[in-house]
């Protein structure tokens, strides 16, 4: 299992704070500033599971592009994945599938490296 944060042009993830996943901009893989999505099995069935709801905390970030560069340090809190399609480009819709899998983080400490 493979857990990717990222953020399209890397300067949401030098902002330190919490945010709300699973809602306004961060509910679709398209339009997320703090897009946390996990790979299941990346060389078999590679499933993807994005946000429905939770938070996710940087606690440490200085920028410019530092998690790019140093990584980041903070949490994942009460975040509720579930599995997903995402679509090519240019868009990269998220999907939700039904019936499909969801994955639950209660509360998970995050060190990050690049």
């Amino acid at each position: 299992m493979t857990l990717t944060i990222a953020s399209p042009d890397g300067s949401a993830l030098d902002k330190t704070g919490t945010f709300t996943l699973g809602s306004g901009i961060e509910a679709n893989y398209s339009t997320c500033e703090h897009c946390v999505v996990v790979v299941q099995d990346a060389t078999g069935t590679n499933k993807k599971f994005f946000p429905e709801s939770g938070t996710i905390t940087i606690s440490s970030s200085t920028p410019p592009s530092s998690a790019a560069t140093s990584g980041l340090t903070g949490s994942l809190d009460k975040v509720k994945l579930v599995e997903v399609t995402i679509g090519g480009a240019p868009n990269y819709v998220s999907t939700p599938v039904a019936g499909g899998a969801c994955l639950y983080f209660t509360a998970e400490p995050l060190n990050a490296v690049p």
